[in-house]
């Protein structure tokens, strides 16, 4: 009897886990089936997310086209207009200087009539320096009704005087 008690465990303990292999082999044949779909399923993901990166690349690299673009179109955009700012300031250095003559010529129309009318008139001839515009004046010459000309020469030191307001009597 001890011999068949041994012989039913023997049975039993090596039965045993031929029924518990066989009762996993399902699950675990459902286990590696849903792996296998995860793994797929990952494959397909990290594939899907490689092609978005890449599209996010190319997106980037299309944005910062477009920006190099606009920059470049703002950059001669203000090329232009340093040179159109620079024109309308000589247009306004020329208007003024027109404007200048134009008041110098009055005046000297009017100093004209003055003398003619007035026969025991002094007339003052001073000469003045146009401090907006920076030059240097190396001789003045004038004549007065044919009479032998006046014939000024100014250095540097006077030049400088006469840029920063000076006048100088001529007659």
């Amino acid at each position: 009897m001890k011999r068949m008690a041994l012989a039913a465990l023997a049975v039993i303990a090596f039965g045993l886990p031929a029924r518990v292999v066989a009762q996993d082999s399902p699950q675990q044949q459902a286990y590696k089936s849903k792996r296998a779909q995860l793994l797929k399923e990952l494959e397909e993901s990290q594939k899907d997310l490689a092609d978005i990166k890449g599209q996010r690349v190319q997106l980037q690299a299309r944005i910062e086209s477009v920006i190099a673009n606009m920059m470049q179109q703002r950059a001669q955009a203000l090329l232009m207009s340093s040179e159109q700012n620079a024109l309308q300031q000589l247009d306004a250095i020329l208007t003024s200087s027109q404007d200048n003559l134009l008041a110098q010529r009055d005046r000297f129309l009017a100093l004209g009539d003055a003398v003619r009318r007035r026969t025991g008139s002094v007339i003052v001839v001073l000469l003045r320096a146009d401090s907006t515009a920076p030059q240097t004046l190396q001789t003045a010459t004038l004549s007065v009704n044919a009479s032998a000309p006046i014939v000024r020469t100014y250095s540097a030191d006077a030049n400088n005087a006469l840029q920063i307001g000076a006048v100088d009597e001529l007659y």
